[in-house]
C-alpha cells in the first residue's frame, strides 16, 4: 500500500510545473492559446501572405509542439522563415506539450492569389 501511495504521489508531482503547481496540461492549454494568437500576428506581417499571381502561394504545414496543422496558405518567399519562426516558438515554449492528432482531409489542398494575399483556393 505504501508503494502505491508513493507511486501516486510521484506522478502526481511529475504533472505539477514551477509556476504556481500547474499541471502540464494546464500549462500547455495556456502555451496553445498563446501560440494561437502569435501565429495570427505572425501571419498578419505584410510579407506573409503576399503575393501577385496564385504561383506566389504555397500550403505550409505550420505545425509543432504547440498545435498541429493541415495547411496554411503561405507566400513562397516567406515559406522557410515562417516555418522556421513556427517549429522555434513551439521548441521554445511548447516543448513539454503534445499537439492533439488533427483530422486533416486527405484530398490535396491549394493556395491561391486572391486580392493581393495568399487564401486557400
Amino acid at each position: 500500500m505504501r508503494v502505491k501511495r508513493a507511486l501516486a504521489a510521484a506522478l502526481s508531482a511529475a504533472v505539477y510545473v514551477g509556476c504556481g503547481g500547474s499541471s502540464t496540461a494546464e500549462s500547455c492549454d495556456a502555451a496553445r492559446n498563446e501560440f494561437d494568437a502569435w501565429r495570427r500576428n505572425r501571419l498578419a506581417e505584410p510579407t506573409a501572405l503576399q503575393c501577385t499571381v496564385d504561383d506566389d502561394c504555397v500550403i505550409e504545414t505550420l505545425d509543432n509542439a504547440c498545435a498541429g496543422d493541415c495547411g496554411t496558405p503561405v507566400a513562397k518567399a516567406a515559406r522557410a522563415a515562417i516555418k522556421s519562426d513556427v517549429v522555434a516558438y513551439g521548441n521554445a515554449n511548447c516543448a513539454p506539450c503534445t499537439a492533439a492528432p488533427l483530422a486533416c482531409p486527405e484530398y490535396p489542398r491549394y493556395a491561391k492569389c486572391d486580392n493581393g494575399k495568399c487564401a486557400n483556393r
